[in-house]
């Protein structure tokens, strides 16, 4: 069995590209051999980063089976 590479952190900017603003995500991983490589990155519009956190909230969810605390949520 193989050892899946580790993420290890994650670079977040934003850009203009043709007048229109882009978020890009860009991984650092860290390979069974311990060296770190990072991936290319991925460029979206604020509405599909939107669609994607929200995708990301609705699998933790229904891994736990109660909502996960969201940055910004009050205390109950």
């Amino acid at each position: 069995m193989t050892t899946p590479p580790r993420l290890q952190y994650t670079n977040v900017r934003t850009r203009l590209v043709n007048g229109k603003v882009v978020i890009g995500l860009q991984h650092t991983i860290k390979d069974p051999l311990g060296d770190q490589h990072e991936l290319p990155w991925i460029e979206m519009p604020p509405e599909d980063l939107v669609r994607l956190i929200k995708t990301l909230q609705q699998v933790l969810d229904g891994l736990s089976g109660a909502p996960i605390p969201r940055p910004g949520d009050q205390p109950a």
